[in-house]
C-alpha cells in the first residue's frame, strides 16, 4: 500500500495499490496517479532503481500533471517478507515558484505471500 501526506491542491491523504518487481539488481513499481479529488485514475506513476544484495532499495520517478512536474525518491530495505519504502514527493509548478514537499510510505508483501485462514484470525 502506498500512502502519501496531503497536498494543498487535493482533498484527501493519498492511499493507493502499488505493484512492486525486483528482478536481480534491478527494481520497478507501479501505481496509479489520480486526479485532484482522487474520483478518477489519469495516468501512472512509473519508478524504477536498484536492490543491492542486503535488500537495500533506492527508486526514482519524475511525471505530470495539470502542469505541474513531481521528482520523487523512494528508499527501504527489503527482505524475503517485505518492507517499507519512505519516499518525498517533491512538486513544481508550472511558473516556477517555490516547490511543495511532501512524504510518502510504501509497505510491500510479496505477491505469493499467504494470507491467513479465517480460523487463525484473532
Amino acid at each position: 500500500m502506498y500512502v502519501c501526506e496531503k497536498l494543498p491542491t487535493t482533498r484527501n491523504t493519498l492511499r493507493a495499490p502499488l505493484d512492486l518487481e525486483v528482478k536481480g539488481e534491478s527494481a520497478h513499481f507501479a501505481r496509479p496517479l489520480y486526479n485532484l479529488d482522487g474520483s478518477r485514475v489519469v495516468g501512472n506513476e512509473l519508478a524504477s532503481g536498484t536492490v543491492d544484495a542486503s535488500g537495500r532499495l533506492h527508486l526514482t520517478s519524475r511525471w505530470s500533471y495539470l502542469g505541474n512536474t513531481s521528482n520523487a525518491e523512494y528508499s527501504g530495505t527489503l527482505t524475503p517478507t517485505g518492507g517499507t519504502l519512505m519516499g518525498t514527493q517533491t512538486w513544481t509548478g508550472p511558473g516556477g515558484g517555490e516547490p511543495v514537499r511532501r512524504t510518502c510510505t510504501v509497505a510491500v508483501v510479496p505477491a505469493n505471500a499467504k494470507s491467513p485462514s479465517p480460523s487463525q484470525h484473532p
